[in-house]
């Protein structure tokens, strides 16, 4: 049985200094790249709304510099230009407007605006001289139109959420949508407004019915509807003529669904089919009866995102990050790249010694400490429809678990040479959202099966199942632990219900067969990030900040100072310091200070949701926007000395012997996992090794501690 609650095996001996402002910079170490959702021209500039924020190139696309700084961190999945304005939609944030380029934004219209379809396929409008955007919050589908460039909204509810099937579309003086029959009229089909909203009538005469119009495009005046045939409208929607003769087509001749995005060059449409499949890119001139072939080199599977024109270039983007560019008809589209943006959607990021993994839906990076930042690697093994997920080291051996594309139950896989290639090991009943830490030689992996009891069970090193750890109860609903951590012992668990979220707090100990609820209260909200460090419990409510308990886990207390108001995601401990991943950037604490200190320096506005150390570094994962490294050496607060602090044999039976090169040791301690002090004494000044005897000491896993100007660990095993 592999025993969950033994110590950690400290690999490290950390010299850590004083606290102070970062003297180096924030390095950026990609992925670069990931899902660019928008893009429009602003007078030579291109802007791009990204998993991450808002982005600007000068040069044609083809590097690129953040531009959301004062924008909270999210996924802005539209930008819309009107009139001296700029507006950019942040998937539940809110739309938040600039008035001098997008170097500075400000909230306008709290919510989650448009993010009920965050491929992109929604958009903001402008008719009738009224901005529009489009809200999710609600159980009806509500529309708020906007007459003075955002400053103040009028709201529109029209049907329960969801039955309207497309966008909503902005012409002249008229809106136009989708609808299914009995929602904005007795037919399905195509509806117009005059009046924002208030009343609607039938607009789809002449076009083929049954199926939906995905985009609409206005050229000289003319309006016309992409559908799996092109239609035409000369009097601002209000009837159609069909002018294509031939439908749309897969490239295996089978029929395509109307293209789902677009863009315009001069005259003609360049049109992109976003199917999962098999994707048609393709385009049509005004005279022309019929689609034209696409040519060489347009993608042929692949989600599709967006399509976008800037300095005589088209540009279409795919959800795994691809972009294409052409510049013709008659040009074949090849792929592209987008330097300097980071929106790659990360799932894990954990490290050990010097080395450090990452993983996105499709590879696997490996990095360390050096200068040649990270190896891309495609892992061998596993299936190419598989996502990956959470990682974490045992010992030498890697242990992650991937899903397939369709959020089926995790699979475990172990690699034995850094990531190269993988062997299958033990399936799991875990979604695909579960978590891995490592305690001692096993793999704890967290989360939920979907029910109201959330799940736990520990894998050994060869990601095979040893136990599951059950019995945690008390909620309703989906229930998911967030947070495992070691606490003077034994193993407390940080688990929140999902729908209505709140947070308990439950313990076990190595011998126990369920888990005790430590709280007898539901934290409001829920609860984000958990840890335990300096012998006290630290947790980051949903709301924000950090409270403190110093008697497990019963009472708690506010220990925000210095946090600004950050939602904190993630804690993370490491020797005398507690550092913080929050919603505002990473923050440090020094043990015995009150206060967080800034370490973001120069990070871009992001949700950081994990933060790691190794020899060098320290280590930041930012939600949708890559990972980025701070220098240890030089930064005051985080700087790593190796010391030579040699112990053996190891392990031990009745005697230890030490040494050192420091002459500022003045003792040493021998404790267990729990922190008790089993043994301790003094050194001569000056000396440099000492044997200890371990007489009495009962079999396991300890601690041997010395202590002077520097404190230093190292484990060792008593047999």
């Amino acid at each position: 049985m592999y025993n969950l609650i033994r110590p950690y095996v400290l690999v490290m001996l950390l010299a850590l200094s004083a606290f102070g402002s970062p003297a180096q910079s924030w390095e950026p170490l990609g992925p670069e790249g990931g899902q660019i959702h928008r893009g429009i021209t602003v007078g030579n500039q291109l802007l791009i709304g990204t998993g991450s924020g808002v982005y600007r190139s000068t040069d044609g696309g083809n590097t690129f510099q953040p531009l959301s700084r004062s924008m909270p961190s999210g996924n802005v999945i539209d930008l819309f230009q009107d009139g001296n304005f700029l507006f950019a939609c942040v998937v539940n944030k809110g739309i938040y407007r600039s008035a001098d380029g997008g170097v500075t934004w400000e909230l306008k219209l709290p919510g989650r605006y448009l993010s009920q379809n965050a491929l992109g396929i929604i958009r903001m409008q402008k008719a009738d001289g009224h901005l529009m955007v489009r809200n999710s919050d609600e159980l009806n589908d509500t529309l708020y139109f906007s007459p003075d460039f955002g400053n103040t909204w009028i709201k529109q509810a029209l049907s329960p959420f969801s039955l309207l099937t497309n966008q909503v579309f902005g012409f002249g003086d008229v809106f136009l949508t989708n609808s299914l029959a009995g929602v904005l009229g007795p037919v399905q089909g195509l509806y117009r407004t005059e009046d924002l909203g208030q009343t609607w009538t039938f607009s789809g005469t002449g076009i083929t019915p049954g199926l939906s119009v995905n985009n609409m495009v206005s050229i000289n005046d003319t309006l016309y509807a992409l559908q799996k045939h092109i239609f035409r409208s000369t009097d601002n929607g209000l009837n159609w003529t069909q002018v294509t003769t031939d439908t749309l087509k897969n490239p295996n001749g089978s029929f395509a669904f109307s293209p789902a995005f677009y863009t315009v060059m001069g005259r003609t449409v360049y049109a992109r089919n976003g199917g999962n499949a098999a994707v048609v890119c393709t385009s049509w001139t005004p005279g022309q009866s019929r689609w034209q072939p696409p040519v060489s080199g347009s993608p042929t599977t692949g989600a599709a995102l967006t399509m976008f024109t800037h300095a005589g270039k088209m540009f279409q983007t795919g959800f795994n990050g691809e972009i294409f560019t052409a510049s013709s008809p008659t040009q074949a589209w090849t792929p592209a790249t987008f330097g300097g943006v980071y929106s790659v959607v990360t799932h894990d990021l954990t490290a050990s010694g010097n080395q450090v993994f990452s993983t996105t839906a499709s590879r696997f990076w490996a990095g360390n400490d050096g200068p040649n930042n990270w190896q891309v690697l495609n892992p061998a093994n596993i299936p190419d429809n598989y996502t990956l997920r959470a990682v974490t080291q045992v010992g030498s051996n890697l242990i992650m678990g991937v899903s397939d594309n369709f959020n089926g139950p995790l699979q475990m896989y172990v690699s034995q040479n850094q990531g190269i290639t993988w062997q299958s090991a033990d399936g799991t009943f875990f979604r695909p959202e579960a978590r891995m830490r490592t305690f001692g030689d096993s793999a704890l992996v967290f989360g939920t099966d979907g029910g109201p009891i959330p799940v736990a069970g520990v894998f050994n090193g060869q990601g095979q199942f040893v136990t599951g750890l059950t019995g945690a109860s008390g909620f309703s609903g989906t229930t998911e632990w967030l947070a495992m951590t070691r606490h003077k012992g034994e193993l407390y668990g940080l688990a929140t219900r999902l729908n209505n979220p709140s947070s308990r707090i439950f313990r076990r100990n190595s011998t126990a067969t369920s888990w005790t609820v430590v709280n007898q209260f539901l934290f409001p909200n829920g609860a984000l990030s958990f840890e335990s460090w300096q012998n006290k419990l630290y947790l980051g409510p949903a709301l924000g900040g950090v409270l403190v308990s110093e008697d497990d886990g019963a009472n708690w207390t506010s220990f925000s100072s210095g946090l600004d108001g950050a939602v904190v995601n993630h804690l993370y401990a490491f020797g005398d310091f507690l550092a913080a991943a929050t919603s505002k950037g990473i923050f440090l604490l020094e043990a015995g200070d009150t206060t967080w200190t800034d370490l973001t320096g120069d990070l871009p506005i992001a949700d950081f949701i994990k933060v790691q150390t190794t020899s060098a570094y320290l280590w930041a994962l930012a939600e949708n926007g890559a990972v980025w490294r701070l220098q240890r050496e030089g930064n005051v607060g985080i700087n790593t000395k190796m010391v030579d602090f040699q112990l053996y044999p190891n392990p031990a039976s009745t005697h230890l012997f030490i040494s050192w090169e420091k002459s500022a040791v003045a003792g040493w301690e021998i404790l267990d996992g729990a922190g008790r002090i089993w043994q301790a004494g003094k050194l001569d000044p000056g000396s440099q090794s000492t044997v200890l005897s371990l007489a009495g000491l009962p079999a396991g896993l300890y601690l041997c501690r010395l202590q002077g100007t520097i404190s230093q660990t190292v484990s060792f095993l008593k047999q």
